[in-house]
């Protein structure tokens, strides 16, 4: 009789449900690659081409019903690669360090199964910092600044416990920094995250 009442009924869902409203923390790390820029200087067009980076973020947010609201920090780094101009390449070194701070929303298209998709996005600022640039053997001064930033996210969490989840997601980021006839900064972050709920 007891085992009667505890089974399923038929039909039913043998998944857990989706994530429980509350508050959570999600640390995440992924690949980073910024986006080539265009330039001109001089009434020279250039191209700038950036090497391959990372990036390290966490976000404290709060679920209710299919939102989720969150503030998030992130830091990201790469490197210069290449400088084109003139129809040449010249080597370009240097470091490229991203520091964002972002207030999100999310939307979850929750579920009875442990998959919960979700999309959203956050508006906040980057601080970008650029060490001594070399071009073709020759150096410049680097600088740092701050700039409005935003970000659009997809991704998918997974629910590994009650209280955990496996967050795969790709982000696209933009940051409000050309200048110096040069376009803004925008980056592609294909990372994975732990969420736990509290």
């Amino acid at each position: 009789m007891l085992v009667a009442l505890s089974a399923p009924a038929a039909g039913e869902p043998l998944l857990p449900p989706g994530e429980a409203d509350g508050p959570y923390v999600e640390l995440s790390a992924g690949y980073l690659a910024l986006s080539d820029v265009d330039g001109d200087v001089g009434g020279v067009d250039v191209e700038v081409e950036y090497d391959d980076g990372f990036a390290i973020g966490g976000q404290l947010g709060y679920k209710y019903n299919v939102f989720r609201v969150a503030l998030e920090f992130e830091y990201g780094h790469s490197g210069f690669d290449s400088l084109h101009a003139m129809g040449m390449n010249f080597d370009l070194g240097g470091d490229f360090d991203i520091f964002r701070g972002t207030a999100s929303v999310y939307y979850d298209f929750d579920n009875a199964s442990r998959f919960t998709p979700y999309f959203g996005g956050g508006l906040g600022a980057a601080y970008i910092d650029v060490d001594d640039v070399t071009v073709a053997g020759m150096s410049a001064d680097g600088s740092s600044d701050t700039y409005f930033s935003a970000h659009g996210e997809l991704g998918l969490a997974i629910g590994a416990t009650d209280q955990v989840a496996i967050v795969p997601a790709y982000r696209f980021i933009w940051v409000d920094d050309g200048e110096g006839g040069f376009d803004d900064d925008t980056a592609h972050l294909f990372k994975m995250g732990l969420r736990f709920r509290f």
